[in-house]
């Protein structure tokens, strides 16, 4: 295990260590793109295979095998998902290990929601499922302690030597204080007290967001999300996210997540992760802005 300056730098050793112009690469869709971008700016050649919302967010099993080509070095998945907080089905992974173990791609699975999820039920990892698997977590998202940035991998012994002498390079460790007090939250009986928080707000603050996103009528569409304190939402309205968001943050002080970020326009990922009281305070903010631009 290597500890790092957030998930962030987990993925970019990772990727740091594992590919090289030429490499072939598989990617979950839509995405946070961090390894979408990264991977090509080390020359390998990225290719996703997509969750559909007509599918309730699953991806397709013939579009995972032909997306994990024979000669793929790399797949890449991030389960509970952003930015549609769906998790994938047990048919899904199945998939994506099979195919992975049959072409001999390494596969590295973005853990960093898992225990996040609204049932209280924690997502299986992939970790010890296949003998080429690499998680990557941290503090960010289910801890719901980004200031700290505490992040982590988890890979074979060889692989993780390796991302950290590539470690040496980038930030060479965490800061101490964030060190320790990382150690403080994942202690045994905290850890558990930290988690159980972050669903209690998720489950709380979910069907007021629900509530809200429903006045408006069959402006959006969405598919509840089953972890993390995020929400992606279709829209209607041809007006594009990048310009909606864009006017939400500058006349109403409220930030959004535009879809073309995650390369699916039209859609807005919404954050309901705030205390109760704020976030009412921000969708009141936020739906003053659509109606306005909605109606333009």
């Amino acid at each position: 295990m290597l500890v790092t300056t957030g998930s962030a730098e987990a993925n970019f050793v990772a990727c740091w260590r594992l590919l090289e112009p030429g490499d072939k690469v598989a990617m979950l869709l839509p995405s946070y793109l961090q390894i979408w971008g990264q991977a090509q700016n080390l020359g390998a050649q990225v290719r996703g295979f997509d969750l559909h919302a007509g599918n309730g967010w699953e991806p397709f099993p013939e579009e995972i095998r032909a997306a994990i080509a024979p000669g793929t070095k790399l797949v890449v998945v991030t389960n509970p998902h952003n930015p549609t907080g769906h998790i994938l089905s047990d048919d899904a992974r199945r998939v994506i290990l099979e195919r992975s173990r049959e072409v001999g791609a390494w596969l590295l699975a973005d853990e960093v929601y898992a225990g996040a999820e609204l049932n209280g039920k924690t997502t299986p990892s992939f970790w010890g499922s296949y003998d080429k698997v690499i998680c990557v977590s941290g503090l960010s998202k289910a801890y719901g302690l980004p200031g700290l940035r505490i992040g982590w991998l988890v890979a074979p012994p060889e692989v993780t030597a390796e991302s950290w002498a590539r470690h040496d390079y980038t930030t060479i460790g965490p800061a101490g204080a964030s060190d320790h007090l990382a150690g403080v939250a994942l202690a045994p009986g905290v850890r558990e007290k930290i988690i159980e928080r972050t669903r209690r707000i998720l489950n709380a603050n979910y069907p007021v967001f629900e509530q809200w996103l429903k006045r408006f009528g069959d402006t959006f569409s969405w598919h509840p999300p089953q972890a993390g304190a995020i929400c992606l939402v279709k829209y209607r309205q041809g007006v594009g996210a990048l310009d909606v968001v864009e006017r939400i943050r500058a006349q109403h002080s409220v930030l959004l997540v535009p879809g073309e970020h995650f390369g699916v326009p039209q859609h807005i990922r919404f954050g309901y992760g705030n205390e109760l009281s704020e976030l009412q305070a921000a969708l009141a903010e936020t739906e003053l802005g659509l109606k306005r631009i909605f109606t333009d």
